[in-house]
């Protein structure tokens, strides 16, 4: 939106956006320790996707500051920034849906069926 917007709508959005990305960035640890859970306790197939899902993830958050820092210079981020942007998060979200598969292929369970006791 800030990337569109022009004027006092701009600014708004601007700090709209960096709101949203103090706010993912609180919730990072909690990313990183589960991360770490995954990584050390998780067999290496599940390890492997986490590993992807969090580069997949690091790309995207990087390309959002990007984006955010070009903006707050009074710029503009091209069609093809936000295109790449959009690419990125499309990445980050198949990561994303690989590791459940994964996770839900190795552990045996997939929501319907319950994990062994």
């Amino acid at each position: 939106m800030a990337a569109h917007a022009e004027g006092d709508d701009r600014a708004q959005e601007i700090e709209a956006a960096r709101r949203e990305y103090r706010a993912v960035q609180e919730e990072w640890g909690v990313v990183e320790r589960r991360y770490a859970e995954v990584a050390v306790e998780g067999p290496p197939a599940i390890t492997l996707a986490a590993v992807q899902v969090s580069g997949a993830l690091n790309a995207y958050e990087n390309g959002v500051l990007e984006c955010l820092q070009t903006l707050a210079g009074g710029q503009s981020c091209t069609p093809g920034d936000l295109a790449r942007l959009g690419e990125m998060h499309r990445a980050s979200y198949d990561a994303y849906l690989a590791f459940l598969g994964r996770a839900s292929e190795v552990l045996g369970a997939d929501g319907i069926r319950r994990l062994p006791e």
